[in-house]
Order: C-alpha cells, then structure tokens, then sequence
C-alpha cells in the first residue's frame, strides 16, 4: 500500500475526529464523545476484533485440515481480512491518537465509565427508550454482543486512559 492509499484508508478516521470536533463545539461535550468514541471508534474495534476472530478461526481449520467444501470462498474471504487488519490497525492507532488530541483524560474516563451501550443508535437513546427497543427487539443484542461489547470497552480503557 501506498502514502496516497493509506491516506485515502485514513481520511474517515480524520473526518470523524473534525466533526466530532463540530459536534463538542455545537452540541456539547456528551454528544461528541458518544458519536466519536462510542460509535466510530466502537465499530472500528469490532471490526477488528472481527477480522483477527475471522482469520484466527479459518488458520485454525487450514491446520486441522478440515476446511468445508467452500474452500475458495473462506480463501479469498481470508486473504482479504488479512490485508484488512493492518489498515484497521492503523485507523485505531489514529482514532486513539486523535481522540486524546480532542479531549481531556478525564473527559474520556468519564464517558468510558458512564457509557451504557456501543453503536449508533444506542449512543443517542435514553436509558429508557434503549430498554423499551431492546424489550421490543428493534435492538437486537444477545449475551454473545454484550459480551464482546465489555471486552471491547476494557480495550478502549486500556488504550485511551
């Protein structure tokens, strides 16, 4: 990958810090953090996570040798995840530089340690009206996603305080 590719791969993860920026400045501080931490930032570690689960698992088949008959398809779907973790890792180095750019520490442990629920639409949703979704399965999390959600915001602790 080349300085113009790379650039190209990071310009989201700058865009989100300048209107994160936008939105402290227009909206408060509370907005800001939930839009830039616990969305943007939030999603590029599951992909992550993602990615190195999705890897990890088909290494693991390919040395049991027990690849299903798809074999070409989790290939091509290896090779790809494989190129993508080193830009995913490279976006969270820059959203974790960038975020303590943009806030304070204590901003960011505050938020980290009130934050309820990860993605888009939880961040914006009272306590209430995230329950009444949930209840009625508009947000559709099992233990699975809570789970992976608390490992999440334990990596975004140990990287952002």
């Amino acid at each position: 990958m080349n300085a113009g590719e790379l650039e190209n791969e990071m310009i989201d993860v700058i865009k989100y810090c300048e209107a994160a920026e936008r939105i402290k400045e227009d909206f408060g501080l509370e907005d800001s953090l939930r839009y830039l931490i616990g969305e943007k930032f939030y999603y590029c570690l599951k992909q992550l996570r993602y990615s190195m689960s999705f890897v990890h698992d088909i290494e693991e088949l390919k040395k049991k040798n027990a690849l299903p008959k798809t074999k070409r398809d989790l290939e091509k779907e290896l090779a790809e995840e494989m190129e993508r973790i080193p830009e995913l890792v490279q976006d969270r180095n820059l959203f974790v530089s960038k975020i303590k750019e943009i806030y304070e520490l204590y901003e960011i442990e505050g938020f980290l340690d009130t934050v309820a629920a990860f993605g888009a639409a939880e961040q914006f949703l009272s306590e209430e009206k995230y329950t009444e979704w949930r209840n009625k399965g508009v947000l559709q999390k099992d233990v699975v996603d809570e789970a992976e959600d608390s490992l999440i915001l334990t990596e975004m602790q140990e990287l952002l305080l």
